[in-house]
């Protein structure tokens, strides 16, 4: 029994340490001159905005909570280095993630989560680090680790330029009344 107990703790530490190590976006707006109400209706005309289906990429909607859910398909164009020039990577580009908006007076959070890596319909977790999930025929290891760590790189920088938009969608809407 107490082998059962161990091999089971050891287990669940084993899931939470690898939990722990997933790759995770998170960013605070600071928004002081607007209203949660405010905040909110602006950020849902920039979800209808940005997502090309936003009924389908939304999943909550809470006002009075001032939650807004989904999850997101993104194309994440990096560049690496060719021979002559910088080119655009050809491998590590689609992503999901599940996004949350945090909503409270003068404030809003977008973290996304859950962040998965698909490849030819097989979704992969993406961990802050680890080694790439994928083998690259004819392409050396390192070579695709390294392009694998700048794919992730420019993911969370992508990410962090849509949440700057959003940024700004909601401060050049407070300018227009």
């Amino acid at each position: 029994m107490k082998k059962v107990i161990l091999a089971t703790t050891v287990l669940f530490f084993t899931i939470v340490a690898a939990a722990q190590d997933r790759l995770e976006y998170s960013r605070v707006l600071t928004l002081d001159t607007v209203s949660k109400g405010d905040i909110y209706d602006k950020a849902m005309v920039w979800c209808s905005k940005m997502f090309n289906d936003s009924k389908d990429a939304i999943n909550v909607k809470e006002r009075e909570s001032g939650l807004i859910s989904g999850k997101a398909v993104y194309l994440s164009l990096y560049k690496t280095q060719g021979k002559r020039d910088s080119v655009f990577g050809s491998v590590f580009l689609h992503y999901s993630f599940d996004w949350l908006m945090e909503i409270k007076k003068g404030k809003l959070r977008y973290s996304a989560s859950n962040i998965l890596y698909n490849y030819s319909g097989v979704d992969y977790p993406v961990f802050i680090s680890d080694n790439p999930p994928i083998t690259i025929l004819f392409q050396a290891k390192t070579k695709t680790k390294t392009e694998w760590e700048l794919s992730k790189s420019y993911l969370i920088s992508n990410i962090d330029q849509i949440v700057s938009s959003l940024y700004t969608e909601i401060i050049q809407s407070k300018k227009d009344f």
